[in-house]
């Protein structure tokens, strides 16, 4: 009787065994990474589709209708020979520094509490390389801002928000965040703070900067600030807005206040 024996597998036929396991299996971790990609791609689709229903159905502020502010002016520094201030319509809302490569912290007189307030502003030989040297910002209103002020070091960097105009950075309490276009003389800067979500969001010719701030739960000031000699600041408009325009933005930043 003729015996059976258990079938011999050769080192080859148990490599090529081996070899076809791990490519099914390198196969398999493939087409899961690819459905997993895929999958995030349709969360981020979804999310976006989101933002974007929400921005078109979300009302549009008419600006032209919006309350012109008329009593607010700039307050002079400390040191009145410093900067020259001039007045229009009766109201002083033109600042011209009298000082070269002095820190110059001009800020506007009304206190904000509440409401949504924009400003809109330019600057005039102030560019340095193409950009201006220096900074628009938000005071907190119990400040007593001295001169001159280098906003940048302490204690002022805890109590005046700048958007400097060479760098395009937000600085505050001694941190600067980059996100932000650069501006330049003659470009409308806007800043637009809205009191009743504690916001603060930048434009540049109407386009919404993506870094902005969030938190301001205190009463505050507008302000600028000048650096180089005849350089100057001038308010276009200062208005109450019914309700704000700035929307999300793709890649927005916050800076807590």
């Amino acid at each position: 009787m003729t015996e059976i024996k258990p079938q011999l597998i050769s080192a080859d036929t148990q490599t090529d065994s081996k070899t076809s396991s791990d490519a099914l299996q390198e196969a398999e971790r493939r087409v899961k990474h690819a459905e997993d990609i895929i999958q995030a791609k349709d969360v981020e689709i979804k999310r976006l589709n989101d933002i974007l229903l929400r921005l078109r159905s979300a009302p549009v502020p008419d600006l032209e209708a919006a309350e012109e502010e008329k009593e607010s002016e700039f307050e002079a520094p400390s040191s009145s020979e410093v900067v020259k201030l001039i007045e229009k319509s009766g109201l002083k809302r033109k600042a011209v520094t009298l000082k070269d490569q002095v820190e110059t912290v001009v800020p506007l007189n009304k206190v904000i509490s509440d409401g949504i307030w924009s400003l809109t502003g330019k600057y005039k030989k102030s560019n340095v390389k193409g950009f201006v040297n220096g900074f628009v910002g938000l005071a907190k209103a119990t400040y007593q801002i001295p001169y001159p002020c280098n906003a940048t070091q302490h204690p002022h960097s805890r109590n005046l928000l700048i958007y400097f105009g060479f760098s395009g950075d937000i600085g505050y309490k001694g941190r600067m965040t980059e996100g932000n276009s650069k501006y330049s003389d003659g470009q409308h800067i806007t800043l637009e703070l809205n009191m009743e979500q504690g916001t603060l969001h930048f434009f540049i010719e109407d386009a919404q900067q993506p870094v902005f701030v969030r938190g301001i739960k205190e009463p505050v000031k507008f302000f600028c600030e000048l650096f180089n000699l005849n350089a100057s600041f001038k308010i276009l408009h200062l208005k109450k807005l019914s309700s704000g325009t700035a929307r999300m933005i793709a890649g927005d930043y916050p800076v807590d206040f």
